[in-house]
């Protein structure tokens, strides 16, 4: 099952993209442990893009979700700063950067332990962004 869809880049992005994401997952029947975590991925990246990322406000964040029997395809195309998670974040555990008392600052770590970091690419002014999350109900991929 396929979503592939664009939201404003403005607060209410993370919102209509958690929605979409929802229902894609429950016409795919995406067992529980992998829908809460492709939900908490969208609205992670979404948010940050949307906070951190200062894109353009008539700019657009494209998502794509691709659900298949052993993963979810998931990309993210933004015209935010530049940002690549393989090298623009601190290497830290999610238990860590909690564990600190840090008020945001979990997310990634978060994103890292149950996805694969399938692509980044700055091309043409966006970040494009590609994730793997495995459908299984296992707790982590490292």
């Amino acid at each position: 099952m396929l979503l592939k869809d664009s939201f404003t880049a403005d607060v209410q992005a993370v919102s209509k993209a958690l929605a979409a994401a929802r229902r894609l997952a429950e016409q795919a029947a995406l067992p529980r442990v992998a829908r809460v975590r492709l939900l908490l991925i969208v609205e992670e990246i979404l948010a940050n893009t949307v906070t951190h990322g200062q894109p353009p406000l008539d700019s657009l964040i494209g998502l794509r979700i691709e659900i298949r029997n052993d993963h979810v395809r998931i990309q993210v195309q933004d015209a935010g700063a530049p940002f690549d998670p393989r090298r623009d974040i601190p290497v830290t555990s999610r238990d860590s950067a909690v564990e600190a008392g840090v008020e945001g600052g979990a997310g990634w770590p978060m994103i890292l332990e149950w996805c694969a970091i399938e692509s980044y690419e700055r091309a043409e002014g966006l970040n494009r962004l590609g994730l793997t999350l495995p459908v299984s109900d296992s707790t982590s991929n490292r």
